[in-house]
């Protein structure tokens, strides 16, 4: 318990000198009042609670983009801001940019129109009409694949994904979805110190080679015949049975009412017969 209490305390310590960092000391007993005394809790805090923290428009963009930049997000990369019930009055310079990883405060993307009317979009909707409008397009069925080969080497991760899977450790306390996560990686990705990005490509590039020694020799063993027969076959069965879901379709066209007389005295071998009786 008085290690959990030391944890409680030293994080309070944490908020109190980001905000110190910030020049806003002011506001802390009421960001503890409303449980904002955490960082996990100010991470996520939004537009709409600084807006009812009764916080200056300016003090907020202060706190934002110190939060930001802890995130990864670049210094030079204009904050989105999240604006509710379309006034207009809220709309300041800083919400133009259409992409920012903070995304906890920017969860539409906003902008103006010819008339400076605000208009939100959300991504997910729009993914959602796209997908309703091309899914009669896009659908098809599930094809079966093959097993993997469990004895073959593992194919070992790239530079970024070695990154990413640092960076998803540092945030894994922070509950961000799997969008926010990428989204932070990619900016440090691309923000990213070159000697630092050179450690991961070469660890990368090591893990390549022993990787690919690894399958060279491995290709040598009878573990790797069987699974190149089981291929063979299965993709010998997956060929079959398009062929007989097919099948079904070219019966069923040649049993139209102009060509099913003929159809049928052809199967019999008096195709002929017709020509006969109308002589």
């Amino acid at each position: 318990m008085s290690q959990q209490l030391q944890t409680y305390a030293s994080d309070e310590q944490r908020v109190k000198d980001l905000l110190s960092k910030c020049g806003l000391n002011q506001y802390y007993e009421r960001f503890a009042e409303e449980g904002f005394d955490q960082l996990k809790s100010l991470y996520d805090i939004t537009e709409a609670d600084l807006s009812a923290l009764n916080v200056k428009r300016g003090h907020r963009r202060l706190l934002q983009r110190e939060i930001a930049n802890r995130k990864g997000i670049p210094a030079n990369q204009p904050l989105v801001v999240e604006h509710g019930f379309g006034n207009k009055d809220h709309h300041s310079p800083m919400t133009t940019a259409s992409t920012s990883g903070y995304s906890s405060m920017a969860s539409f993307n906003t902008g103006q129109d010819a008339n400076g009317s605000l208009e939100c979009s959300s991504s997910i909707s729009s993914t959602e009409d796209d997908t309703s409008s091309s899914s009669p397009l896009t659908k098809r069925k599930y094809r079966r694949h093959a097993k993997p080969d469990k004895n073959a080497p593992i194919k070992p991760p790239s530079a970024y994904v070695m990154f990413s899977n640092d960076v998803r450790k540092e945030l894994k306390d922070y509950n961000m979805s799997f969008t926010e996560l990428a989204r932070i990686v990619g900016n440090r990705w691309k923000n990213i110190e070159s000697n630092v990005k050179q450690t991961y490509e070469d660890a990368a590039n090591l893990a390549k080679d022993e990787y690919l020694r690894e399958l060279a020799e491995y290709q040598k063993t009878e573990e790797h015949k069987h699974y190149q027969k089981y291929l063979t076959d299965f993709r010998s069965k997956q060929d079959a049975a398009a062929r007989a879901v097919g099948r079904p379709r070219k019966r069923v066209k040649t049993e139209s009412p102009s060509s099913g007389s003929i159809a049928d005295s052809s199967s019999n071998g008096n195709a002929m017969a017709p020509q006969t009786v109308a002589a």
